[in-house]
């Protein structure tokens, strides 16, 4: 935003009251700020990423850099996995360890679930 037109913007909410004060600055967050889908933290549109080609929204970029972090992860453990396979002469591939490990991932989840409310 441009010194200009910050002050025209100032000097208009300048002269308001307290209640089209608050009209405004509900305007202006609905037009610049959205929810992080995952942590739900409240960010500026501009600086929001792009999640990925599945999903449309827009996410933060700690969020971000924590997916980032976690697919590689995810792939360091496909690889160890794979190299146990091979030692012990065990056919599998890439997709079928993924699976596994997706599924290892549910049951925790569920377990999870149990033990808050259930147990």
């Amino acid at each position: 935003m441009k010194t200009k037109d910050f002050m025209e913007s100032y000097m208009k909410i300048k002269e308001l009251d307290d209640e089209e004060i608050i009209g405004e600055l509900r305007r202006w967050y609905t037009m610049n700020a959205t929810e992080c889908p995952l942590c739900n933290k409240m960010i500026l549109k501009k600086e929001a990423v792009k999640y990925n080609k599945e999903f449309t929204g827009e996410i933060c970029k700690s969020c971000s850099e924590r997916e980032e972090n976690d697919v590689s992860e995810t792939e360091l453990r496909v690889k160890r996995i794979q190299k146990i396979c091979e030692g012990a002469e065990v056919e599998v591939t890439e997709g079928e360890i993924l699976r596994m490990i997706n599924m290892h991932i549910q049951l925790k989840m569920k377990i999870q679930f149990m033990k808050i409310f259930i147990l």
